[in-house]
């Protein structure tokens, strides 16, 4: 059987402190899910829902998915528009 346990990143606002404060939690039953959307709905704690997945940075992900030739117009390019940009005063 897969194994069923994510991780839920969410809000809630503590009865001692004003402030937001963001936490993570793994959840390890289904009946935790129901729980979760009940306080959602009581506007006691709001549900982010983030990826478990790899926390590669993506720089590193999408190294070398772009061409070198197509990398270089693309820097040109920039810099052209940059120095426009200051030319015109804009």
């Amino acid at each position: 059987m897969v194994n069923r346990q994510r991780q839920i990143l969410y809000n809630f606002i503590p009865a001692n402190q004003p402030a937001m404060e963001t936490i993570v939690i793994e959840i390890t039953s289904p009946k935790a899910y129901k729980l979760l959307e009940d306080l959602e709905d009581m506007q006691v704690l709001k549900v982010i829902r983030r990826h478990a997945g790899s926390t590669e940075k993506l720089s590193e992900k999408y190294a070398g998915k772009l061409p070198a030739s197509i990398a270089e117009q693309m820097n040109a390019y920039v810099d052209q528009s940059r120095a426009e940009w200051n030319d015109n005063g804009i």
